[in-house]
């Protein structure tokens, strides 16, 4: 803390001359006369002087409080009310927000009286609940200023089924600040050489290695009149010289060498270590939370060093909680601090600041007042001022930045000046925070739904695959020991978990449990399709199962995966430490459920439309569904009549030339090619579809297998010998078969799977039709 400076002209006045002059003429009276008795009164007469002469100079010095750090501009004539009460005078700044409102928006604060209510907002979004509990505030858009009323403490919300919602995360504890530590010869490494005697200026450098600045000086120093030291340098300084080497070793000492061109010189060497002077650059791994509280740190401790002040202290104002969180504190009492983070709008000093909007002086404090006025000390610390200023931002007020020092009458006007630049440099600090979050969040977000959709964008996906491919992008977005994610399975007719990831290895015991709705944190997920988060864990809460591993002091968060239909299932996320989770990581646990359940919706629907549907828009045949279920009743029909039918089952010979990958437009021409050349070679009532992707199948009705091969090969031969011009070329192309017939057979899989055996078996010859015997 720096000390003060007195001068004797603002301590010492004219009219202390009366004062002087009675105790001049006690000591006369005392010295001269030969009386006992007169001598006695000479005496009194000079106590009592002196007495009046202490008095008048003890009130002086008690109302003065002067920083040696003399303003650069007269200070600002703020309009102060000055309230007097049995706890404090309180001194009211009433027109801080005009000079000092947010630059950043360039608009006036709006403030209305002091007892009107704040609407809640009860139309957030999840994220921003989660940013607020999490950190104390989210910056989304500009809203009106609106009062703050004390309405008790904010209770813990609660969902379905006597869940309990906690997210209350702890504040990190800030490196305190003492200024008044002070460098000594010992222990600071630096050392100052008294005078030195006048000795010729060598020509060559020094004989020690170092940085090393040579100032030239036209004038000897010599000592004024009061003895002080004056050293008057050349404003020319000659050219620095830098050591050769690269790498300054840390302890090697900087000389200065004070140069004089006539006349003798005064010469200091200061060994100052590098580590001194460079601070290490602090480990923030790009993350704007930490740089935030780094700065704002920097800024109380600046706070202090110029002020006289004990405690520096920034909170975080949340409006529609109506409490403010302490972000960051600097002081030399850190025992006396309270554990407590949160502080619900009361009738202390920083709630009133923040209701009504307006800077507050504290003086002549009562001090069994103290902790009902000052709501970050646990215990009485003897505070004498006070001052707290509010912040502003996006027209609304963000924090209240607040300093107490045990020195009366530390802070005026001068000083609410001070720190409302300060109030504008925070609100810097929250706008650049505010928008760099908001782009990590846009840049994470879009890498996560990127891996998404490489992995899920499939022609031929499956629910099973898009269950795969939340679990393959959240693991490679979010770093934490479990995630899992829950659907319904058809199969079983229950809620399971489908796939999951755990860094322990144990995903293959939970993939296919069973998630109750009624008991479960996930089930009550999947019920009210709303994101659930709990911080800490505690012990009696099941999460997923009753046999889950313990996590008790973690984290857990559990989303829904919806979409405008309805809901598919939920994603969760668990670990054992409580911060390995962020806020940030929940938004993008959002973005990915929401993204698979689009993905899922867009499968559900094309399931249904492919098995409502009976032609395949691409062929103009039967699409799989319609002709499996043709099959089916033509198989029932020949079985029952005693008929005979074979199954003939086809593809594409694969070519260089027809490459899917490189000549799209080419295959698709020869599958219309090929499929001309059937519909001509089939009866009517043969049933002509397609089996799989590139399967295409045709049902011979009441003919046996030797008789299908015969057609079967004659519809082969007419695709091999026709061409097709293509780019200026001639192509043609081949087919390989399977042909199965329907008897002893009594279901369509199995007859498929009969045309497929020899199918497989076809292909490895290439242009031939074999008979599943």
């Amino acid at each position: 803390m720096p000390k003060r400076s007195i001068k004797l002209k603002k301590v010492i006045t004219p009219t202390d001359a009366v004062a002087v002059v009675v105790i001049i003429v006690g000591l006369l009276i005392a010295i001269f006369l030969t009386e006992v008795a007169i001598r006695l009164i000479g005496i009194c007469v000079a106590i009592l002087g002196s007495v009046a002469l202490v008095m008048l100079i003890s009130q002086r010095l008690s109302e003065m409080v002067e920083s040696r750090f003399k303003p650069s501009s007269p200070p600002p004539s703020f309009k102060m009310t000055v309230k007097q009460d049995d706890h404090a005078k309180r001194t009211v700044i009433e027109d801080f927000e005009s000079e000092f409102g947010s630059d950043i928006i360039g608009s006036d604060i709006i403030s209305n009286e002091i007892n009107s209510d704040i609407e809640s907002t009860e139309d957030q979004t999840k994220a921003d609940d989660f940013i607020s509990d999490d950190e104390g505030f989210r910056i989304k858009s500009g809203q009106p200023v609106e009062n703050i009323s004390p309405k008790g403490q904010p209770q813990p919300e609660t969902v379905a089924d006597g869940l309990t919602n906690f997210s209350n995360r702890g504040v990190k504890k800030t490196e305190s600040y003492d200024p008044n530590f002070r460098f000594d010869d010992e222990n600071s490494g630096m050392r100052i050489v008294g005078k030195s005697k006048k000795q010729p200026i060598p020509k060559s450098g020094p004989a020690n290695p170092g940085l090393q600045f040579n100032v030239a000086d036209e004038n000897e120093a010599t000592p004024d009149d009061s003895g002080t030291i004056r050293l008057d340098f050349d404003a020319k300084a000659q050219q620095q010289q830098v050591r050769k080497e690269k790498n300054i070793a840390e302890n090697e000492p900087v000389r200065i060498d004070t140069k004089s061109k006539e006349r003798p010189y005064r010469k200091k060497d200061l060994n100052i270590p590098f580590s001194v002077l460079i601070e290490e650059a602090p480990v923030l791994n790009h993350e704007p939370r930490k740089e935030f509280d780094y700065f704002l740190q920097r800024v109380l401790m600046i706070i202090r060093s110029v002020t006289n002040t004990r405690t520096a202290v920034f909170f975080l104002v949340n409006s529609s909680k109506r409490e403010f969180v302490l972000e960051s504190v600097v002081t030399d009492v850190p025992d006396n601090i309270t554990a407590n983070r949160r502080f619900a709008i009361t009738n202390d000093v920083v709630s009133q600041i923040a209701v009504n909007l307006k800077p507050e002086i504290l003086s002549e404090m009562n001090p069994s007042a103290e902790l009902d006025l000052i709501p970050y000390y646990k215990k009485s610390v003897g505070t004498a001022s006070f001052i707290g200023v509010p912040v502003f931002y996006n027209n609304m007020i963000t924090g209240v930045l607040c300093a107490d020092s045990d020195i009366v009458d530390a802070y005026d006007s001068l000083t609410v000046g001070f720190l409302g630049h300060f109030t504008k440099l925070i609100a810097g600090l929250v706008h650049s925070y505010t928008e760099k979050f908001d782009l990590i969040q846009a840049s994470r977000t879009l890498d996560a739904v990127n891996i998404f959709h490489q992995f899920s964008n499939n022609p031929g996906a499956t629910p099973d695959d898009i269950s795969n491919s939340i679990i393959e992008s959240v693991s490679q977005i979010i770093d934490c020991e479990s995630i899992g994610f829950c659907a319904f399975d058809d199969n079983s007719g229950a809620w399971m978990i489908k796939s999951a990831n755990s860094k322990d290895g144990g995903k293959n015991k939970i993939i296919g449990t069973r998630v109750s709705l009624n008991s479960t944190v996930l089930g009550n997920t999947i019920m009210t399709s709303a994101t659930n988060t709990f911080v800490p864990v505690k012990q009696d809460i099941i999460r997923i199962h009753s046999g889950e591993d313990d996590i008790s002091g973690g984290i857990f968060c559990s989303v829904s995966v919806m979409s405008m239909t309805g809901t598919f299932g939920a994603l969760y996320i668990a670990d054992r430490n409580p911060a390995a989770v962020s806020s940030l990581d929940i938004l993008l646990l959002e973005t990915i459920a929401d993204q698979a359940g689009s993905a899922l919706e867009k499968l559900y629907f094309m399931d249904m439309i492919n098995n409502s549907s009976l032609i395949d828009p691409s062929t103009g045949i039967l699409n799989t569904p319609a002709f499996n279920r043709r099959i089916e009743e033509e198989l029932f029909r020949c079985t029952a009549y005693g008929e005979p039918m074979a199954l003939f089952l086809f593809k594409l010979d694969e070519y260089t030339s027809f490459d899917p990958e490189q000549f799209r437009e080419r295959v698709e021409k020869m599958v219309y090619h090929v499929i001309d050349i059937v519909r001509n070679k089939i009866k009517v009532y043969d049933v002509f579809g397609k089996a799989g992707n590139d399967i295409f199948a045709i049902g011979f009705v009441n003919t046996d297998p030797k008789d299908a091969k015969m057609r079967a090969d004659r519809i082969r031969n007419e695709i091999a010998n026709t061409l097709i011009d293509m780019d200026g070329k001639s192509f043609t192309v081949t087919i390989s078969g399977g042909i199965a017939g329907a008897a002893n057979v009594n279901s369509v899989d199995r007859l498929i799977a009969n045309a497929l055996t020899a199918l497989e078996v076809s292909l490895t010859k290439t242009n031939s039709i074999s008979i599943f015997s």
